[in-house]
């Protein structure tokens, strides 16, 4: 960015000693700086509006790649991520390597709830940087938040540890640490990210709280009594309503352990059946959403098979079987079962297939976790190949090559 400013730098003052050189002063320059002058104002939608005009008028102005990255930072500030991701992107589409605008854009698309695209936009920065000044941590940050947000908790982890290398004054990636620790029951693991965060930001009351709550866990007592002593001292206007004693942090944690404890109980067990289940229904949401996107019509009617779809084109019915591929080597293998492979084999139509990939749980409930799966093979004519079959009976290998 440092070198986009100095050349944009140049062309401005050269433009403003022509501009008053003309008479008509009303250039892409005068408008975007109109646009700047109205935020400084605090009015942001006048600015937004502003520069909408010197887009339209003013096409070939060279600098428009950054133009529209100011009109999607206005977006930002004004909350309008979805606007802002437009925008972001049209700076993007201008210059493919403006890895401020795509970094900025995976943020958006993570508030938007985008959190696939927030990964490709984030692995787009980290193949594109060269620039050792770029707030790497920040990346990587938003890269472990939009991986976890779809259940991948692993990656979401090892994103959160790279954050902490990159960006070592950065607090945000060690609380998401320990919070992910205290979840599963690490507690000790819990205690030493919040120790990092303390090294980072001592005056913190929140954080010192937390610290707190973690020792009391772990029954000590007096270190934990110390340390909300000290929250409470930093939280001067009472604004986080802190308790006095650690005996009434304690019975909070009970009282939060039995409200839990009894949604547990309230929730039926997932049994192995259970989870098969809710398998199989999210890849066929998943191949139904997929089939959609190929122009196809999908009804609302029984298949011969359960995990099978029935789709409708040139007033032609016929069946997508969908299929989910597992274990290490998900991207190649799946199983079919006797009633699948005959009833492929005895379509007077050959059967299509979905194979369905990456579906994953979220372990704290036992639910899929949000965005899960993926479509990773899509025929719409297939019939068994017994060449293709490994020696497990009925056992397929589909390409790698996504659909």
């Amino acid at each position: 960015m440092r070198h986009r400013n100095v050349t944009r730098c140049l062309f401005v003052l050269l433009s403003v000693f022509l501009a008053g050189c003309a008479a008509d002063t009303d250039t892409a320059l005068v408008g975007s700086h109109r646009a700047f002058l109205a935020q400084q104002k605090g009015d942001w939608e006048q600015a937004i509006e502003i520069r909408k005009d010197v887009i339209k008028r003013f096409p070939n102005y060279p600098f428009m790649a950054d133009l529209h990255f100011e009109q999607a930072m206005a977006y930002v500030y004004l909350s309008q991520d979805e606007k802002a991701i437009e925008s972001f992107t049209a700076a993007i589409e201008l210059d493919p390597e403006f890895r401020e605008a795509v970094a900025r854009r995976s943020e958006a698309n993570f508030r938007a709830g985008h959190y696939k695209q927030a990964i490709e936009d984030s692995n787009r920065v980290i193949a594109l940087d060269t620039d050792a000044n770029f707030n790497m941590g920040q990346l990587y940050l938003t890269r472990a938040d939009a991986y976890f947000k779809t259940g991948d908790a692993p990656r979401a982890l090892h994103n959160w540890e790279l954050a902490t290398l990159v960006a070592p004054r950065l607090k945000t990636p060690h609380l998401r640490i320990a919070s992910y620790y205290s979840d599963i029951g690490q507690t000790e693991l819990a205690l030493k990210s919040i120790d990092r965060a303390i090294e980072l930001d001592g005056e913190d009351p929140a954080i010192q709280y937390r610290r707190s709550i973690l020792l009391a866990m772990l029954d000590r007592q007096e270190e934990a009594q110390t340390a909300l002593d000290k929250a409470r001292k930093l939280d001067q206007q009472g604004e986080l309503n802190l308790p006095d004693t650690i005996d009434e942090v304690m019975a909070e944690i009970e009282k939060e352990k039995q409200a839990h404890q009894e949604q547990i109980a309230a929730k039926p067990i997932p049994t192995a059946d259970l989870i098969d289940k809710m398998e199989s229904d999210q890849a066929i949401k998943i191949a139904k959403k997929f089939l959609k996107g190929q122009g196809l019509e999908t009804l609302e009617k029984p298949a011969q098979l359960a995990n099978a779809v029935v789709c409708k084109e040139d007033q032609q019915e016929f069946q997508v079987l969908v299929k989910i591929a597992r274990g290490e080597d998900e991207d190649q293998n799946f199983v079919l079962t006797r009633e699948e492979y005959n009833l492929a084999v005895q379509q007077s139509s050959s059967l299509g297939m979905v194979v369905v990939s990456g579906i994953n749980f979220d372990p704290r409930t036992g639910d899929v976790a949000p965005n899960s799966g993926r479509v990773i093979a899509y025929a719409q004519k297939w019939k068994p190949d017994p060449s293709r079959f490994k020696p497990a009976a009925y056992e397929y290998r589909v390409s790698r090559k996504k659909p």
